[in-house]
């Protein structure tokens, strides 16, 4: 996220009473500059209240997540909103590469290449569309939460966001390394 050529980013980090190295790794960093915001859970709630909590706590009018363990191109900001702004788009996402690590290093898998748009019905058939590949523009987002559930929170919020008309368009670049772990 530092690296971002696009300035005008605010970070919310939740930390979900993480019992690792987290916390210092947060510290490190959360001097660096004003758009960091720092919350530190007192009890673990789930990745599903951590990504509300965030949603709650931004006024920007884009929202992008960043998993912890996925990275961006430093220009995906700056080139997706641009896209998005050009073509009034309000839920865009971008294609992919997958990697491992192992002995501290990143081995590149594939490329993914996912479809140019999905509406709802098409997102239920394939639903290669990872979280930190997407910008959607806040008011697409409303009152939609992410649900409290064990696996695929995600794809859940998805849904929602899709069935209400709304369709995710992507835009054709490779901007986010996802992580298989």
């Amino acid at each position: 996220v530092f690296s971002q050529t696009y300035k005008n980013w605010n970070l919310y980090i939740i930390d979900d009473n993480s019992e690792d190295d987290s916390k210092k790794i947060i510290e490190s960093f959360k001097n660096r500059s004003d758009n960091i915001n720092v919350i530190y859970l007192k009890k673990n709630k789930g990745v599903a209240f951590c990504r509300n909590l965030g949603i709650r706590s931004s006024f920007s009018k884009y929202i992008s997540f960043i998993d912890s363990d996925d990275f961006w191109t430093n220009v995906k900001l700056e080139r997706q909103i641009f896209f998005m702004k050009k073509f009034k788009h309000t839920f865009t996402y971008t294609n992919y590469t997958t990697f491992i690590v192992k002995s501290n290093n990143k081995i590149f898998k594939k490329k993914i290449l996912v479809p140019d748009e999905f509406n709802y019905e098409k997102f239920i058939k394939d639903s290669s569309l990872p979280m930190s590949s997407m910008i959607i523009e806040r008011s697409i987002v409303g009152t939609t939460k992410f649900r409290k559930v064990k696996i695929c929170e995600d794809y859940l919020f998805k849904c929602e966001i899709l069935k209400k008309n709304n369709k995710a368009v992507k835009f054709n670049e490779n901007s986010m390394f996802y992580q298989i772990s």
